[in-house]
């Protein structure tokens, strides 16, 4: 052990304790303090206590690492380099310090994979969820996916009008293509155009195609057709209801009030030659091959062919029915006309109710592709069925409700339909081939709800009679009110 003793100093009671008191070199605390005050008292100079300070001992251990090792957050600050001045501003030396400061205000810096890894959990779970409601609560397959079964699905639009007319144009080249397919080498556009219904199941060519249906066929699905499927709101390719998608996509580009104007017109001009050979047997316009080639295939309306299906799901009037006229009456006015007091049906009527403040222009329509067109106009005329004036029913229709987007002034202008009482009378203007007005006086006789197809509204006795239709109730395509009317006088 060294012999440094000299150095400690202990209190007398220690020093006697440890008896180190007589061991020479050793100094009590006491007397240290005495010698102290002494030479104080005597001016002496001061202890200097730096010469007497211990000298570190050689054996103590010595850091192995060198400063240049340390973590850079470590490392010394840099000395600021002194100025000419001889100065170093505040704002220099804050500068030097906070640059040698790391920076601990900002986040850590993620990687893009690690920020991937983190939310790989959540989107598994995210996806296995989806895939689980529409599995179980969804019409959606896989199948369908890679499918046009739909073609909607791929469409927008906000007017309607405005974009079918625009889808149209987009769509004519593959139209082409695929209407082709059905009509090897028919050229007639009155069979292939967009705007005509083959089938007489209310829907046109071009709705056909967006919905990717057969236009040849009556019923996808058997039974109901297609069209009124589509009026339920029944995708015809499933039998089920449409999504809710698919519904907004058909409420835009398909107006129901038209389907039912059209399966009305079908069920009326029933036996349409030009049609017959392409149809199913369940469309109204199917005639048998024996009769058809009896009447010729020149377009003309066979009105009564023998077993004229239905189809359909109209109450009571399904499968194949013969229709009857009731027999013939005696007519209570001359109808009789020669054919300069035909109607001209280039110029509009007008029909008009002054109790119930119904002022509406009538359209002769000429073929049941115009009806969208002309309903814009006024009200409509079907083709097929007797002139006002003539003897049998003359079948006039009109909007009772319509889209918020559809413009035309005459899309409600049968709302009101149903408050024209019997016995009101009303009239009839036209214009007749030789350029006179002629005026038709009727006067509200009874009224019925029909289903769209049902023939029973159709049937014509020998009078003159009108028949004011629209669908019903407000807002629905459900069913079809019809209010008829007795011609009482004719105004030349």
């Amino acid at each position: 052990m060294p012999d440094d003793k000299k150095n400690l100093h202990a209190t007398d009671g220690v020093a006697d304790l440890l008896n180190m008191g007589k061991t020479e070199g050793y100094k009590s605390e006491d007397s240290v303090a005495a010698e102290a005050s002494s030479e104080r008292d005597t001016g002496g100079s001061a202890i200097n206590y730096a010469e007497k300070s211990v000298t570190a001992p050689s054996n103590l251990p010595i850091a192995e690492s060198s400063i240049s090792e340390l973590p850079k957050e470590l490392q010394p600050v840099e000395p600021v380099e002194i100025k000419p001045e001889g100065e170093i501003s505040a704002k220099d030396f804050e500068t030097a310090s906070l640059k040698s400061m790391p920076d601990l205000s900002q986040p850590a810096t993620r990687t893009f994979g690690g920020v991937i890894k983190s939310i790989l959990p959540y989107i598994a779970i995210f996806g296995i969820g989806i895939g689980l409601y529409f599995f179980y609560f969804s019409d959606f397959s896989f199948n369908n996916l890679f499918s046009d079964n739909l073609r909607l699905e791929s469409l927008t639009a906000d007017d309607r009008d405005k974009n079918v007319a625009q889808i149209k144009e987009d769509v004519r080249a593959d139209y082409n293509v695929w209407i082709s397919q059905f009509f090897v080498g028919v050229n007639d556009e009155s069979i292939i155009s967009m705007d005509t219904d083959v089938s007489g199941n209310g829907l046109t060519n071009l709705e056909k195609y967006l919905l990717n249906l057969n236009p040849k066929v009556y019923s996808t699905q058997g039974g109901q057709s297609d069209g009124q499927m589509v009026i339920s709101d029944i995708n015809p390719w499933t039998g089920k209801p449409f999504t809710e998608k698919q519904k907004e996509l058909v409420d835009k580009y398909i107006y129901k009030e038209l389907i039912s104007n059209r399966i009305t017109a079908a069920a009326i001009t029933r036996g349409v030659t030009k049609f017959a050979q392409y149809v199913t047997e369940d469309s109204p316009y199917y005639i048998d091959p024996q009769t058809l080639a009896q009447v010729g295939g020149n377009g003309n309306v066979v009105v009564n062919p023998p077993q004229i299906p239905m189809g359909g799901n109209s109450p009571g009037n399904s499968g194949l029915e013969q229709v009857t006229p009731p027999p013939a009456q005696t007519p209570s006015t001359p109808t009789t006309l020669r054919p300069e007091q035909g109607i001209d049906t280039s110029k509009p009527g007008l029909l008009e109710i002054p109790a119930n403040r119904i002022s509406v222009p009538i359209i002769w329509t000429k073929e049941v592709k115009d009806f969208d067109e002309d309903l814009k106009r006024g009200i409509v005329h079907y083709p097929g069925t007797a002139m006002p004036g003539e003897v049998g029913l003359s079948y006039i229709s009109g909007h009772s409700s319509g889209y918020v987007w559809d413009r035309s002034p005459y899309k409600e202008v049968f709302a009101i339909l149903g408050q024209v009482t019997d016995g009101t009378s009303f009239t009839i203007t036209a214009t007749q081939n030789n350029g006179q007005t002629v005026r038709f006086n009727y006067v509200v006789i009874g009224r019925a709800e029909y289903a769209a197809n049902d023939q029973a509204q159709f049937v014509s006795t020998a009078e003159s009679q009108v028949a004011l239709s629209t669908c019903w109730p407000v807002g629905t395509v459900d069913r079809r009110l019809v209010l008829y009317a007795q011609l009482t006088q004719t105004e030349r």
